[in-house]
């Protein structure tokens, strides 16, 4: 699986295919995860990061439901939910930001 976030939000699964990311929020939840991958990210930065000033009383059950979409497109052990948030799992060979900064530092 390849994520890339530097430009517009693009996945691709292990044969190169599209993986479609069609909701705003699931798009922007992704891209927030993919960004600190491997690190445990709090319920409350995501919400800050999804609705900024403005959250629904209906958020937790938002990001619920984003989070369980996800799962099924980028694989059920990708996103993982860790106390008090959540963390994906990628390797540093599937994060477009990582190769760049690997290419920045030569």
């Amino acid at each position: 699986m390849e994520f890339r976030i530097l430009g517009p939000l693009d996945v691709r699964d292990d044969d190169g295919a599209p993986v479609v990311v069609s909701r705003r929020k699931q798009r922007l939840l992704l891209a927030t995860l993919v960004l600190r991958a491997g690190e445990p990210i709090g319920v409350e930065t995501i919400v800050d990061s999804l609705w900024d000033d403005d959250v629904p009383a209906s958020a937790g059950a938002n990001l619920h439901s984003y989070v369980a979409a996800l799962r099924r497109l980028v694989g059920q052990e990708r996103i993982r939910t860790v106390p008090g948030g959540y963390r994906i799992v990628a390797d540093p060979d599937e994060l477009d930001v990582v190769r760049y900064e690997r290419l920045v530092e030569l």
